[in-house]
């Protein structure tokens, strides 16, 4: 159960990570079509768990 719960908080962690990093990008590039796909993407894989 711990083990479980260490996954899923490092894939949390993750998907975090990658939200974060995508709106810096969209802020620099002005796209933010693809960066809300990604952290759509991301948002329903923290809540499959």
């Amino acid at each position: 159960m711990l083990s479980l719960l260490k996954k899923n908080s490092e894939i949390i962690q993750n998907n975090v990570n990658t939200i974060l990093n995508t709106t810096k990008e969209a802020a620099t590039s002005k796209d933010f079509k693809q960066a809300s796909e990604c952290h759509q993407k991301c948002l329903k894989s923290i809540y499959i768990f």
